[in-house]
């Protein structure tokens, strides 16, 4: 059964000034200044794996995600990160990929290289970035570089378990849904256009009868 949650219900937007990473104090300045802090009115069991998740912003999907821990642990393991690195607010960002440095927006690309040191944001900090997600936060900057709560109104979490689905069986039921509907936050091949009107609907019901097939017997 499928659960949706509002950005606002899940996480708490606060101001830091300094972090630490590897016992070395980082000041933490714009844009990369914000913690999005878990509350704690949720039923923890509701957040165990196996299970699929679709994230939307403004009503279309942008990210499709798998979570197999039975822990409950997915807020903190996996939507905190997408809301640091989605936004591009999170204290925490680091961008490791080398090799595509020269493709980040460059209205995005001068903050890692003026920020608070570009060492500490060119490097795997935990909550590493992606090229995709970049440019997603890119396009929706004018939003995102503000300071209240508005930043997050617009993401909602669709979070469907599946119990007893093997680790095997869930990415394989996660990559059917990316290469069908091509999330524009996911990783694809660079040839591959992807959709960024996308109806959660339509996904949903794709993952409804990715899991039938999976119970069906042989």
């Amino acid at each position: 059964m499928e659960k949706e949650y509002n950005a606002e219900q899940l996480f708490e937007k606060k101001p830091i000034k300094k972090s630490s990473f590897q016992n070395i104090d980082q000041d933490c300045t714009f844009p990369f200044n914000l913690n999005f802090k878990i509350k704690k009115c949720q039923v923890k069991k509701d957040f165990s794996g196996p299970g699929i998740y679709i994230i939307t912003f403004k009503k279309n999907v942008i990210y499709i995600g798998s979570y197999a821990s039975k822990k409950p642990n997915i807020i903190e393991e996996r939507w905190k990160k997408h809301i640091m690195t989605m936004t591009n607010r999170g204290y925490r960002i680091g961008f490791s990929a080398k090799t595509k440095r020269t493709k980040i927006p460059k209205d995005i690309k001068k903050f890692f290289e003026d920020a608070d040191g570009k060492e500490f944001r060119y490097y795997d900090t935990g909550t590493v970035t992606t090229l995709e997600r970049l440019e997603f936060a890119n396009s929706y900057f004018h939003l995102f570089k503000r300071d209240d709560v508005s930043i997050i109104s617009d993401f909602q979490f669709h979070y469907t378990k599946i119990p007893k689905c093997t680790e095997k069986d869930l990415k394989k039921i996660e990559k059917k849904l990316i290469e069908e509907y091509k999330p524009i936050c996911n990783f694809l091949k660079k040839s591959i256009k992807k959709n960024n009107k996308i109806n959660c609907k339509d996904v949903l019901k794709t993952l409804e009868k990715e899991i039938a097939s999976k119970r069906s017997p042989v």
